[in-house]
């Protein structure tokens, strides 16, 4: 996904992009968590929007987005409608995310009434029953977004991203703004929901620990690519790439682990002649899987 710069090259003349997703290629299996983690600026966001073509009058620049087979990639907004009930998102800030004219029920039920499903009064029924599992009592139903506290109101919005029975939830810095007691109760209750639903997230945050708590397999993004993916408990504890190590470090009190001075293994070694792991980010670069189920990017030397 390339974003356009205004006024091009003044050298060249030519257009110039800013390249917030490129070369990215992954699977995302069902039932699972897939984290994405990564610093601000580095194409969580836009890829997870992307994936799930958010912004869909924003095409993909190249690549392919397929669904259970299908390519949605280059599909119209009446095209990907049937596609929606299936793919949905909990934004980053409860704040804004939220229509502050609309009541909860009405915020709730949103989706259902877009999508044309139900009668009004399965409609009522279906949104006190999702006020419930997310844990908001149903006599806030006709209250406004302003009256409710931020991890309530993140509530409302994981709440509307169940309406229709998603197979797939892209959490995008779900918990971030939120105060850190609050956080647990609302990964808890992520977690809660992806057993009782079978659904399959996307988990986008900036924090490690955060994201190897919520995940099965971690991806680690790093302008725009993604340089390393793996298993949560071989990420964190045998980190290969330099941007992953350096990410691991700058978090306090690991224990047993990379920091610690966990498992330290020359994966080097295994790579073709004239490959290193050493750079971050350079040209002529390779997806490689080191040991089954363990990508990292190399460049050639």
């Amino acid at each position: 996904m390339y974003f356009p710069l205004k006024g091009g090259s003044f050298d060249s003349g030519e257009q110039e992009y800013i390249k917030a997703v490129d070369d990215v290629t992954f699977s995302v299996y069902e039932g699972e968590t897939l984290g994405i983690v990564g610093e601000s600026g580095s194409g969580k966001t836009t890829l997870g929007r992307t994936m799930i073509r958010l912004n869909c009058l924003n095409e993909p620049t190249a690549g392919e987005i397929l669904y259970e087979g299908e390519d949605i990639s280059n599909f119209s907004r009446k095209e990907l409608t049937p596609y929606r009930k299936d793919m949905q998102i909990i934004f980053q800030d409860p704040y804004s995310s939220l229509d502050p004219r609309m009541t909860v029920g009405e915020i709730i039920e949103e989706p259902l009434v877009i999508q044309k499903k139900l009668s009004l009064t399965k409609r009522t029924e279906r949104v006190k029953k999702l006020m419930e599992m997310c844990g908001l009592n149903e006599s806030f139903i006709n209250r406004y977004p302003h009256e409710f506290s931020g991890g309530q109101r993140q509530r409302i919005g994981i709440a509307r991203s169940l309406a229709l029975n998603p197979k797939m939830i892209v959490c995008d810095e779900a918990v971030s703004a939120l105060d850190v007691s609050i956080q647990s109760q609302i990964m808890n209750l992520l977690l809660y929901l992806q057993r009782r639903e079978n659904l399959t997230y996307v988990f986008i945050s900036h924090n490690l620990k955060v994201v190897y708590h919520m995940s099965d397999r971690i991806a680690v993004m790093y302008h725009g690519k993604i340089v390393e993916l793996a298993d949560r408990e071989e990420l964190y504890f045998n980190p290969i790439h330099d941007y992953t190590k350096s990410l691991l470090k700058a978090i306090p009190n690991v224990e047993n682990g990379y920091i610690a001075g966990g498992s330290q293994i020359n994966y080097e070694a295994s790579l073709p002649d004239g490959y290193s792991f050493t750079k971050i980010i350079e040209d002529n670069q390779a997806l490689y899987e080191v040991k089954p189920g363990h990508y990292v990017y190399c460049y050639k030397k």
